[in-house]
């Protein structure tokens, strides 16, 4: 059997040894791809006192968990264009607090005690975790708008409260006559008219870097707005008037003053509930008074002291109760003075529509009216949405004081794919240089068992009949091509008179100084019965003669080392220029003729040449 030689299995099953490497670094890719995932994270650290004690700033409850609420990443998502995905976020956003090592420490200390830790961290780290093919940017991107949402609505909610109206739109659309849509666009601007006045009162200085105008700026303009816009369109609604379905607008208005009429009757109801109660107050308080004044001269001591402060604390609560009842009837009052008003200038405006009939004014006024009205619609849209952004960038600068980043957004994947690659190309690499080496081995067992003469170790003759094949198949043979036959003649005096085991050594030895005269262009098997053929390719007549002869030689250097086995042999050669035979089994069959016809005798010379 051929030597183990791992070098020559490398070589010949080299791209076997190709294959599986390039096929296993697929799948390990192929694995990566499918397994990534993207983890970005963030910390976070909430700044004012009340964190400490496991409080927002408004002084409720602290729920951290707030940070992956629907309403903070649909804002995230939205600002980020998209619109799908939210609850596939929500999933994979975690938030995980930050506890100092030495925190911990006294927590375990004081547990091990079996005392009670009442201890709120400060300070949170926000992970998100994303499928690999969004890739590592998206990650980093939508964890950032998600820490920026937050921001914001933390400040809106716990801090600063939020403009949370939206400016009309469509009025005329919607059935609206004329009156009643400028009274809704009328209250729209009061009402962000109150907020700026607010704002700009207690944040005089802020102004934005997005819009570039401060509160005050932006109160000026709904000021300008309401004190010459409305009126204008009030008196252009009121001149003629302009109404569209006099008799709809009668009726809402004749239930706006029943309405008001009923509220004012509940009104009434409890101002006269509250100052039955006030009344009530104040004699108590008279008599409380009366007792902490002209008490008796003679009381002192601990009992003395203990009845003023007792009758103090309970005049405080009195006088808490007292005040929030006046402020209460006060505030009743107004409503019911400023609901009078309103209800005389609803009437009067009942009365103007009445008279006008069913429909008020003609197609070109109407016309102008609801362009004017389309037109401040969209002026209040437009100015909206610039107090919207001053605003979420003003609550943005607020929460810098409350709330803040404490480290940059890393995002990290979950596998390494180059250095999985590497060691992926290596493993597979040595593996299939292992099945290589198996599989050349298993061949050459195959080959041993299957197609190797087991007493001379040359290709058996299934083996030469598989090369003759081929030959054939391939056609005329070339030019210098050369079949040589030997025949061990000594065989069976050896076996007779040394036995089997002697005979078969030496005719191994004989077969394997042919089989080295052999080149990787030629082929040399056993035919059996100790005859050996050898197909020699790019091989003339000279040249056959000349490796005969160191045949010969190496022959006759064995029998003078080993006097008692010589060995005896014939040989033949046939080329196929000199013979003018181009068929394998023509040419054999010329050298087979002169090997049978060679019959000089022995051992003058070891071997007959032909």
């Amino acid at each position: 059997m051929k030597k183990f030689d791992i070098l020559r299995y490398l070589r010949r099953f080299f791209a076997l040894v190709l294959a599986v490497t390039m096929a296993g670094t697929v799948v390990v890719y192929w694995y990566c791809k499918n397994n990534q995932t993207y983890t970005a994270s963030v910390n976070i650290k909430y700044l004012h006192d009340g964190i400490k004690d496991g409080f927002a700033p408004d002084g409720t409850a602290m729920n951290v968990d707030e940070i992956y609420s629907s309403k903070v990443i649909s804002q995230a998502m939205e600002s980020l264009g998209l619109q799908s995905g939210i609850n596939l976020v929500r999933s994979h956003c975690t938030v995980e607090e930050l506890i100092p090592d030495d925190q911990k420490a006294l927590q375990e200390a004081l547990i091990d005690k079996g005392e009670e830790s009442t201890y709120f961290p400060d300070e949170y780290k926000v992970t998100l975790v994303v499928d690999g093919s969004l890739g590592a940017s998206y990650a980093r991107r939508v964890l950032d708008a998600i820490v920026s949402s937050y921001s914001t609505i933390y400040t809106e909610e716990y801090v600063e409260l939020p403009l949370t109206m939206n400016p009309s739109s469509g009025l005329l659309n919607s059935g609206y006559d004329y009156y009643e849509c400028v009274d809704v666009l009328s209250s729209d601007t009061t009402e962000v008219l109150n907020y700026l006045e607010d704002k700009k009162t207690n944040y005089p200085n802020f102004r934005s870097s997005v819009t570039g105008y401060s509160y005050e700026d932006l109160y000026d303009i709904y000021k300008m707005l309401y004190d010459y816009e409305i009126p204008s369109l009030y008196a252009n609604v009121m001149t003629g008037p302009q109404v569209r379905n006099a008799d709809k607008l009668c009726r809402n208005l004749t239930q706006s003053i029943e309405s008001s009429v009923q509220n004012e009757q509940v009104y009434q109801e409890r101002e006269a509930y509250l100052s039955g109660l006030i009344q009530n107050y104040s004699e108590k308080n008279r008599d409380l008074i009366n007792y902490h004044y002209h008490n008796d001269a003679n009381d002192s001591g601990t009992d003395y002291i203990l009845k003023n402060v007792e009758a103090y604390d309970d005049n405080q609560s009195k006088q808490i109760t007292y005040d929030s009842l006046i402020l209460e009837y006060v505030e009743i009052d107004k409503t019911l003075r400023s609901s009078a008003i309103r209800r005389a200038y609803t009437q009067q405006l009942l009365d103007t529509f009445q008279a006008a009939g069913g429909v008020g004014g003609d197609e070109a006024s109407h016309a102008a009216i609801e362009s004017e009205i389309n037109k401040y619609e969209q002026t209040l849209v437009d100015y909206y949405q610039i107090v919207s952004q001053t605003s979420m960038e003003h609550n943005r600068s607020l929460s810098a004081d409350y709330l803040q980043t404490t480290s940059s957004t890393r995002v990290w994947p979950s596998i390494n794919t180059k250095l999985y690659l590497a060691i992926g190309f290596v493993f597979f690499f040595l593996v299939g240089c292992a099945l290589a080496v198996v599989v050349g081995r298993s061949r050459d067992f195959v080959e041993y068992f299957m197609y190797v003469d087991k007493k001379t170790g040359l290709p058996n003759r299934d083996r030469v009949d598989a090369m003759m094949a081929r030959l054939e198949k391939q056609g005329l043979l070339p030019s210098h091509f050369t079949c040589m036959c030997f025949q061990f003649t000594s065989l069976n005096h050896l076996s007779r008179e040394y036995g089997y085991s002697v005979g078969n050594h030496v005719l191994r030895d004989f077969a394997g100084l042919v089989a080295a005269l052999g080149t990787e262009e030629s082929f040399i098997g056993s035919n059996g019965a100790g005859q050996i053929m050898g197909f020699f390719r790019e091989c003339n007549a000279v040249k056959a003669e000349a490796i005969l002869e160191v045949l010969d030689e190496q022959i006759q250097e064995y029998n003078s080392l080993n006097p008692d086995y010589v060995i005896e042999y014939r040989a033949a050669s046939a080329t196929s220029d000199d013979e003018k035979e181009f068929n394998i089994r023509d040419l054999l069959r010329c050298a087979f003729k002169k090997l049978r016809d060679a019959n000089k005798p022995q051992p003058e010379t070891a071997h007959e040449t032909v």
